[in-house]
């Protein structure tokens, strides 16, 4: 049987990705939010949010783990902390992208930055 996720949780997550992604310019990278059933780990360390972005065709695909619920019902702030962080990822991906792929040229680098300067500069001037 399927688990079924708080009614209220998921008004918060969607809140905060549409909240973020806005603040980054972003908001039209909303894509699927998957809630997940079971725990994920990397080390000893909850992973709490999952998120992969197609830069091609805009959108952002959000995976959220049962540890995240857990935290927001202790301490929503926290929990809205950890969601921006993983919007963040939208800026942040073109370049992890690139250090990760083998083969790259120098004008692909420069774009990448480029892109992501201006998303920080919009931020800042606001």
């Amino acid at each position: 049987m399927k688990k079924i996720i708080n009614k209220k949780f998921k008004k918060f997550v969607k809140d905060c990705i549409y909240k973020y992604s806005r603040c980054i310019d972003s908001a039209w990278y909303m894509g699927d939010i998957n809630y997940m059933e079971e725990d994920k780990k990397d080390g000893n360390s909850f992973i709490l949010a999952e998120i992969y972005v197609d830069s091609f065709y805009l959108t952002a695909n959000y995976s959220i783990y049962p540890e995240l619920e857990k935290i927001w019902k202790r301490d929503p702030k926290l929990a809205e902390e950890k969601m921006a962080l993983e919007v963040a990822h939208i800026v942040t991906h073109k370049l992890h992208e690139l250090s990760i792929c083998s083969y790259k040229n120098e004008e692909e680098v420069k774009e990448a930055w480029e892109s992501t300067t201006e998303i920080i500069g919009r931020l800042i001037y606001r």
